[in-house]
C-alpha cells in the first residue's frame, strides 16, 4: 500500500484515538498506526487503554512507590522501542502483562541487591494493613500464574478477565469467533483453578481481587502520570532528547527486559516472560551445592525428642489393619449372592484392583486390608489417603454401588445395587457423518447423586454431593471397541448415573464426553449456556453430556512421529515419554507416546489445531532434562515429524524423613530456576519448573538444569512445621517471600555447575503440636458431628468430626490458628484460636450461629436477582500476611428477585467479608463487597442496601 493510501486510513486512526476509548480503534491498528508512522496519538491510546493493568501488575509485585512508577514508565518504554516485533498485534494486554511482571520482577531484585550493598533493612515502603498486603498477595499469585499459561489462553484471559472486555470485543480484536473466544477463556480458567487451588486460592476470589486491584491501579494512575510515560518513552525511543526525560533506573530496567526478549525471538521460541518470575526477586546465587545448609528446624529447642531409629518403608503401624463387613442388596432389598466385592484405588502397577470377597447366599461378604498398603500408591499423599479408597460391589445384572473406605465406621455397611435397565448406546461417526469402525470407547467414571436421581444434575450441571468410582471401574467393561457400522453398547453403569467417556481411535481425536443413562434427556437443553448463576466458573458445556443415545462427531486426530536422541553423541533414547504440553481437559487422560529400542515414537490422538507443543521426558524418569518444541499444522492429517535432542541434566535425590520418628514422609518436590539461571536464557520460552511425587517411601528424584535454583518440599497432612527461613541464605539476601516459603515444609537452595551430576537433598520435618478437642453445646453437653476447618495446618480442608471429641495436628506456637466449627443439624457454630501450648483438652463451646440479611442493587440500581453471596473471614497470623479461605462446605446464598438475600451459618464473634457476585454473559459481572460484618450469637444482622459494581463481561 502506498503512502497515499496510507494516510486517509491513518487520519481516520487518529481521530479514532483521539477518545482512548473509542471502539473502532482495536489494539493492532493502533499498534499498526504506531510502527508505520510513530503517531502520538496512536501510542498515547495504548498506554491509556493498558496503564491500569501494568499498575496493577507492578503494585502486585512491588511495594515501593517509587520502583512502582519506575517498572510502570519502564514497561512502555520497552512497547515504544519493540512494538513492531509483537507477533499478534492484537494481544497486546497480554504482551504488556508478561513485560510489566518481567519488569517489576527485575525492579524487586536490584532493589534487593542495592539493600545487601547497603546493609539496609527489609523494609519495602510504608507498612500495609491487612487488607492491602491480602488483596495483592492473591493479585501477585494471579499474575504469576497466567503468565504460565499458554498463549492462546492467556491472551483471551487477559483482555477479557483482566482489562474486562467482552467476548465480542476480545473475538474482534482478535479475529477470532466469540466460540473460539470462550472455548480458550474455559481453559484458562480450568487451568488456572487447578494451579490457584494447589496455592490455597480460589479463583473467584483471585479474580475479585484483580478486580479491585484494577480499580485500585486506575485510581493510582493520575493523568500526570500517563502524559510523562507517553512523553518520555517516546522521546527515549526516538533518541530525540530522551536521557533527560528518563531516568537510569526507568532505562536500565527497559534495557534488561528489551535484551530478554531479543534474545527470545531470536530463538524462535513462544515469548513466555514470566518463567523468569518463579522463585520471585532471588538476589544472591548459591555458589556450590553442597555447601547450602539443610532447612532449619523452627524453634528446636521447642521441639527437642530422643532421636528414633529409622524406621523402613516396610514398618507398618499397630493400627494398620482396616477390616470391612456387609451384605449387598438388590434395589428392592433382598439379598445378592455371588456379588464380588473390590477395594478399588489407584495403583500403577496394577491395571485393575483385585476382588477381595464374593458375598453368601445372604449377601453377606468379609474381609480385610492395610491402610499401609494403600497409602503406599495414594493419589492423595497423607497417611489418611487409605479413607478415599473405594469399596465397591459388583453384581451381573445390575449397576455397581461404592462407598469410601474412610466412611465405614465400625458397623456393617449395606451396599444396595442399582436397576441397570438403561444402557449407553452410541454410534462414532466422522465429521462428514460416516460411521468409524473401530473406534475406542473408553470409561474413565461412573458418578451417582446421593438420591440416585439425576433431576438435580441435569438441572444445575453439577453433581452435588456426588460419588465418583474411579479411574477404577473394577468388574465392569472399562473400553469398547465400535463395530462396522460405528456402535458401541454399553451396559453395567446402572440407571440414573453420568458415566465419563474418552472416545478417540488411532485416525481421531480423542475427547471426553459425558453420557447419562437416563432415556429421553433434551440433549440441546442440557449443553445450553447458563446464565448469571454460576460466577466466574468454566463454561458448563465444555464437555459434551449426551443422554442414554447418542451420536459422537469425531474429528480427525493429527499424529506425530520422531526420534529422540541424546543431544550430545547423537544416541537413541528408548522409554522417552512424548506427549502435548496443552492437554487441557479435551481427554481424561494425557495423549502420550513411549519411545522404542530405536528412539521412535508415534504419538496419536490429539486434535488437529494450528500449532502443538510436544514435550519429552518427564521429571525423574530419566537423567535428561524435559525438552519443548512447537510446530505449526502442515495441513491434512498425515503424520508431523518432530524429533528430539535431549540433553542430559542434574539429577537430585534425596530422603525425606519425620525428624521425630525417622519416617518416611510423602508429599510432593518441586524445583524452579533462579532468574539469573544461564540455561533460562539458553532456552526461552521453556518452562523448567518440575515438582514430582516422591516414591511412596519417602525418596525422591527429579532432573533439574544446572546452576541456580530451589528445590522445596510440599505434603498435604499440615502436621508439620512449615519452613523458616535459613539464616545463611536471609544473610545473602534471600526472603521467605522471594524464595515463595509459603505452603513449604523444607527447602534446599542448590546450583549445581554441570549436568551429569547428582544432588543429594535430605529434609527433615518437624511435627508441630497436637492438642485433643472437645467439643461440647450450649448445655455443656458433649457434641458430636461437628464440621470443622483447621484441624490440620491447611486453612482450606473441612473435617467432620464422628465423635465429640478430636485432634488438632501442626500447631506452631510462633503462629496461631484460628479454627471454625458449625454443627448444621443443631444450627451451632463457634471458634478458638489456638498456639499448641494449651493445657489438654481444649474445650470448645459451641453457640447458636448468627444470620445476616441485605439487598443488594445492580449497577444501575436495579435489584440484582440471582446473584451468588459468599462469606471469607481472614485471619492475621505472626510471619504471614494473609490468610483466608471461605467457609466452605456451605453453599452460598443467592439473592432473590428483589435482591434480597440472607445467610445463615454464620459464626458469632469472626468479621466476615460478604461477596456478592454474579455473572452474565449479556450484561456483565456484577461484584458488591460487605466488610466487617459480626454477628451475635443467635441474632440476624441488617446489613442495608449495598451496590454493586460492574466489572465487564467475560
Amino acid at each position: 500500500m502506498s503512502r497515499a493510501q496510507l494516510n486517509p486510513v491513518l487520519n481516520q486512526l487518529r481521530r479514532a484515538v483521539t477518545n482512548p476509548l473509542a471502539p473502532e480503534a482495536t489494539d493492532a491498528q493502533l499498534i499498526d498506526c504506531y510502527v508505520a508512522t510513530s503517531d502520538r496519538d496512536a501510542f498515547a491510546a495504548l498506554v491509556r487503554r493498558h496503564g491500569r493493568l501494568v499498575r496493577s501488575v507492578c503494585r502486585n509485585v512491588l511495594r515501593h512507590e517509587q520502583d512502582m512508577e519506575d517498572a510502570f514508565q519502564a514497561t512502555f518504554l520497552v512497547l515504544a522501542r519493540r512494538a513492531g516485533s509483537i507477533r499478534k498485534p492484537g494481544a497486546v494486554a497480554s504482551w504488556l502483562h508478561g513485560v510489566a511482571h518481567r519488569t517489576a520482577m527485575n525492579a524487586l531484585r536490584t532493589r534487593a541487591r542495592k539493600r545487601e550493598e547497603q546493609g539496609a533493612s527489609d523494609a519495602l515502603g510504608r507498612e500495609q494493613p491487612v487488607r492491602e498486603a491480602a488483596l495483592r498477595e492473591i493479585q501477585e499469585i494471579l499474575d504469576f500464574e497466567v503468565n504460565r499459561l499458554p498463549e492462546k489462553c492467556r491472551v483471551p484471559f487477559v483482555l477479557c478477565c483482566l482489562e474486562g472486555r467482552s467476548r465480542a470485543e476480545v473475538a474482534a480484536e482478535l479475529g477470532w469467533g466469540e466460540p473460539t473466544v470462550a472455548g480458550r477463556l474455559a481453559q484458562a480458567r480450568k487451568e488456572l483453578r487447578g494451579r490457584l487451588a494447589r496455592r490455597g486460592v480460589c479463583l473467584s476470589a483471585a479474580l475479585c481481587a484483580a478486580e479491585l486491584g484494577r480499580t485500585a491501579a486506575a485510581s493510582a494512575v493520575s493523568a500526570v502520570q500517563t502524559a510523562d510515560a507517553i512523553r518520555a518513552s517516546l522521546a527515549n525511543a526516538a533518541g530525540a532528547n530522551g536521557a533527560n526525560l528518563v531516568s537510569a533506573n526507568v532505562t536500565a530496567l527497559a534495557n534488561g527486559v528489551a535484551r530478554a526478549l531479543t534474545l527470545t525471538r531470536a530463538k524462535g521460541a513462544t515469548i513466555l516472560v514470566i518463567t523468569a518470575a518463579l522463585a520471585v526477586g532471588i538476589v544472591a546465587l548459591a555458589r556450590q551445592a553442597g555447601a547450602q545448609p539443610g532447612p532449619v528446624a523452627p524453634t528446636a529447642k521447642e521441639h527437642e525428642a530422643p532421636k528414633k531409629e529409622p524406621a523402613g518403608p516396610g514398618d507398618k503401624p499397630a493400627d494398620d489393619t482396616v477390616e470391612v463387613k456387609g451384605q449387598v442388596m438388590d434395589p428392592s432389598g433382598k439379598p445378592v449372592a455371588e456379588a464380588k466385592v473390590y477395594l478399588a484405588y489407584y495403583d500403577k502397577n496394577r491395571p485393575k484392583p483385585k476382588e477381595r470377597a464374593t458375598s453368601d447366599s445372604d449377601g453377606r461378604f468379609h474381609f480385610k486390608f492395610q491402610k499401609s498398603e494403600v497409602n503406599a500408591h495414594s493419589v492423595w499423599i497423607s497417611d489418611e489417603g487409605w479413607k478415599r479408597a473405594g469399596i465397591v460391589a459388583v453384581a451381573t445384572g445390575y449397576g455397581p454401588q461404592w462407598v469410601e473406605a474412610g466412611s465405614l465406621g465400625t458397623g456393617d455397611v449395606t451396599m444396595r445395587l442399582v436397576k441397570d435397565d438403561v444402557p449407553i448406546e452410541g454410534r462414532v461417526l466422522t465429521l462428514e457423518g460416516n460411521p468409524v469402525a473401530g473406534a475406542t470407547v473408553k470409561v474413565v467414571s461412573i458418578h451417582a447423586t446421593p438420591d440416585e436421581d439425576l433431576s438435580d444434575f441435569i438441572k444445575t450441571r453439577r453433581l452435588t454431593r456426588g460419588r465418583t468410582l474411579g479411574p477404577w471401574t473394577v468388574g465392569l467393561t472399562d473400553t469398547l471397541t465400535t463395530g462396522r457400522d460405528g456402535r458401541f453398547r454399553l451396559t453395567g453403569i446402572g440407571r440414573e448415573r453420568a458415566v465419563d467417556l474418552d472416545i478417540g481411535g488411532p485416525a481421531l481425536e480423542t475427547v471426553g464426553v459425558i453420557a447419562l443413562s437416563r432415556a429421553g434427556v433434551d440433549e440441546k437443553a442440557l449443553n445450553a449456556p447458563l446464565l448469571g448463576d454460576r460466577p466466574f466458573l468454566d463454561e458448563p458445556g465444555r464437555r459434551p453430556i449426551h443422554g442414554a443415545s447418542f451420536d459422537h462427531l469425531a474429528g480427525p486426530g493429527r499424529p506425530f512421529i520422531g526420534t529422540v536422541r541424546d543431544k550430545a553423541t547423537g544416541k537413541p533414547l528408548s522409554g522417552i515419554k512424548i506427549g502435548v504440553a496443552e492437554q487441557f481437559g479435551r481427554a481424561h487422560y494425557p495423549v502420550e507416546a513411549v519411545t522404542d529400542k530405536d528412539g521412535k515414537y508415534q504419538l496419536v490422538g490429539w486434535p488437529k489445531a494450528k500449532s502443538y507443543r510436544l514435550v519429552a521426558a518427564r521429571e525423574g524418569d530419566t537423567g535428561y532434562l524435559k525438552t519443548q518444541r512447537a510446530v505449526g499444522d502442515t495441513g491434512g492429517v498425515e503424520p508431523i515429524a518432530v524429533d528430539f535432542e535431549l540433553s542430559p541434566g542434574v539429577v537430585v535425590k534425596g530422603h525425606v524423613r519425620d525428624k521425630e520418628t525417622g519416617k518416611p514422609v510423602r508429599g510432593h518436590v518441586s524445583y524452579a530456576p533462579m532468574p539469573d539461571n544461564q540455561v533460562l536464557k539458553e532456552r526461552p520460552g521453556e518452562n523448567l519448573s518440575t515438582i514430582t511425587r516422591e516414591n511412596g517411601d519417602g525418596t525422591f528424584q527429579i532432573v533439574v538444569p544446572p546452576g541456580p535454583g530451589v528445590v522445596s518440599f510440599h505434603n498435604g497432612e499440615g502436621r508439620y512445621l512449615q519452613a523458616r527461613l535459613n539464616p545463611a541464605d536471609k544473610a545473602k539476601g534471600y526472603t521467605a517471600e522471594t524464595l515463595r516459603l509459603g505452603g513449604a515444609y523444607a527447602y534446599r537452595v542448590i546450583a549445581p555447575e554441570k549436568a551429569r551430576a547428582t544432588v543429594i537433598c535430605d529434609f527433615e520435618l518437624v511435627p508441630g503440636k497436637t492438642r485433643r478437642l472437645e467439643v461440647v453445646g450450649p448445655d455443656d453437653k458433649p457434641l458430636a458431628g461437628a464440621s470443622v476447618v483447621g484441624l490440620s495446618d491447611s486453612l482450606i480442608n473441612v473435617q467432620t468430626l464422628d465423635a465429640a471429641t478430636g485432634s488438632v495436628v501442626g500447631l506452631d506456637p510462633d503462629r496461631p490458628r484460628r479454627l471454625t466449627f458449625l454443627h448444621a443439624g443443631q444450627e451451632l457454630a463457634g471458634h478458638i484460636v489456638l498456639r499448641g501450648d494449651e493445657p489438654e483438652p481444649v474445650r470448645v463451646k459451641l453457640e447458636p450461629w448468627g444470620s445476616i440479611t441485605g439487598r443488594v442493587l445492580d449497577s444501575d440500581g436495579r435489584p440484582l436477582a440471582g446473584a451468588r453471596v459468599e462469606l471469607e473471614h481472614r485471619t492475621d497470623r505472626p510471619g504471614e500476611r494473609y490468610f483466608a479461605h471461605r467457609l466452605a462446605p456451605l453453599d452460598a446464598a443467592v439473592t432473590d428477585a428483589d435482591g434480597r438475600f440472607r445467610v445463615d451459618e454464620m459464626v458469632p464473634g469472626i468479621q466476615y467479608e460478604v461477596l456478592v457476585l454474579k455473572r452474565d454473559q449479556l450484561t456483565g459481572h456484577q461484584i458488591a463487597r460487605i466488610e466487617g460484618v459480626t454477628v451475635e450469637a443467635g441474632k440476624t444482622k441488617v446489613v442495608g442496601e449495598t451496590r454493586a459494581k460492574k466489572s465487564g463481561g467475560d
